[in-house]
């Protein structure tokens, strides 16, 4: 093996006027050196310890500054143990001129291209490790294929005329930090602010199975960790710091010999838990809604824009279910098919929803056939179709008296619609809240004589009629 690194050194004469006057040939930069006892120079070689290592000097001023500067170069040709001599040698040079404040500027190390290169074929090694273990998860409990079997038929004729990938290809995408993130990134299986609703409202118990849901669990703890006796804590933060390591070396950080044992102890730890999650991984047993989430954890990942159109759809969803009054317990599709018996809204923008559904079904299991634009596209209409769903202030209000039994104050209606919509307030949004009731009410000068809905009770408090 053949090693070379060069160093540029700069002596100031603003620093230091003294050794700026004194260090200032090749020969009296080389007396310097030598002043380390264990360091001689001899024809055009350092010797050190009875070994000879390369070295070349060049000098030269910084123009403009009264600065010299003196390039050196430092190699020798040896074996893996001769290494550690080369590495003490460096050590000591520098130390000679670091003492005395000198600026000492690294233009090549090949020692740490050379521990680099060791410790990225075990960064390499360790992802692929972590590629494979994904890919075998998702294959054999989700499917080979993106495609859910329940897409409409022109989706699947679409689709059975592009080329098919698999999941692999797909797993191809995610850089080394987001094959982490699926197994090791915290989600609720329910909306956490659904939880404080419910307590507010004090309408029903909840069990502690369905409090269970609310925690935030990765899938490394709700798949494997009883089965490896690791938690996701242990393993994320290997993770984490193997791609904090990984980004040193991309980025031509100065990777030292320290780097490359903190890479191979955290390589060894975290393949300890990974094998034997594989060892473990055909007694996995997955529900359908654990196989989609797994999808969706999968394409967010991937792609900044699909992140942003599933969490719109999450919104979707949420609203679909709330309007069907079903508490969870049927389909998306069954909840839309409620709505539409219901005639809530126009047949035109349930035919939106449900092409907005297969959209999203390809997206989340066909990621690799959707383009950028169409997603984006798709991002715009979802957003608008919420909009359309969003409940008018009439409603609001009304839900509002009805969580707060039939009766509350201006106050209390404020902070219920606050803690329960999801539309983004405005400014003067109570504003809007008063006129509805003032609308709604005999007992207000504005009523607008339709519905009579409020009864006003006392200043700033109202009730159901």
């Amino acid at each position: 093996m053949e090693f070379q690194n060069e160093y540029l050194i700069i002596i100031d004469k603003e620093t230091d006027s003294g050794f700026y006057s004194l260090c200032n040939s090749i020969e009296r930069f080389n007396e310097f050196i030598e002043s380390e006892k264990k360091l001689k120079i001899k024809n055009h070689k350092i010797i050190m310890d009875n070994h000879n290592y390369n070295y070349f000097i060049k000098q030269g001023k910084v123009k403009g500054k009264e600065q010299n500067f003196f390039y050196i170069t430092l190699g020798f040709e040896g074996n893996e143990e001769s290494i550690e001599k080369y590495k003490n040698l460096l050590r000591i040079i520098k130390k000679v001129f670091q003492s005395n404040k000198i600026i000492m500027e690294t233009l090549r190390d090949d020692l740490s291209f050379h521990y680099s290169k060791s410790a990225y074929s075990l960064i390499h090694n360790i992802e692929n490790m972590m590629r494979k273990f994904i890919t075998y998860f998702m294959i054999t409990n989700v499917g080979k294929d993106w495609v859910n079997e329940s897409s409409p038929t022109h989706i699947q004729e679409a689709l059975d005329k592009s080329k098919r990938k698999q999941y692999i290809d797909v797993l191809q995408q995610l850089d080394f930090i987001h094959l982490g993130d699926f197994l090791f990134k915290v989600y609720s299986d329910e909306d956490i602010s659904n939880l404080f609703k419910r307590i507010q409202t004090l309408t029903s118990d909840i069990s502690i199975d369905e409090l269970q849901n609310y925690l935030p669990k990765s899938n490394w703890d709700k798949y494997f960790k009883e089965k490896i006796d690791c938690d996701d804590i242990y393993l994320k933060k290997r993770w984490e710091q193997l791609y904090d390591l990984r980004n040193k070396i991309a980025h031509t950080s100065n990777f030292t010999v320290g780097d490359y044992e903190a890479i191979q102890t955290l390589v060894s730890e975290v393949k300890e838990k990974l094998e034997k999650a594989f060892e473990n991984i055909d007694r996995i047993e997955l529900l359908d809604e654990d196989k989609e989430q797994l999808s969706e954890n999968i394409a967010t990942n991937i792609n900044e824009d699909i992140g942003i159109f599933i969490r719109e759809w999450n919104k979707l969803e949420k609203r679909i279910e709330k309007l069907a009054n079903n508490q969870g317990l049927n389909s998306f599709l069954s909840n839309l098919q409620t709505i539409k018996e219901k005639s809530h809204f126009e047949l035109d923008l349930i035919e939106s929803i449900k092409t907005m559904n297969s959209f999203r079904n390809q997206l989340i299991h066909r990621t690799d056939i959707i383009s950028s634009e169409k997603i984006k596209t798709s991002i715009e209409e979802i957003k608008e179709i919420n909009n359309k769903l969003k409940p008018n202030w009439n409603i609001e209000v009304l839900e509002a008296f009805k969580r707060l039994n039939g009766e509350a104050t201006l106050h209390e209606i404020y902070e219920s619609i606050k803690d329960n919509t999801d539309r983004e307030l405005t400014t003067s949004w109570q504003s809007s809240v008063r006129k509805v009731i003032y609308h709604y009410s005999s007992d207000a000068d504005l009523f607008i004589g339709k519905e009579d809905l409020y009864q006003k009770i006392d200043t700033g408090k109202w009730k159901l009629r």
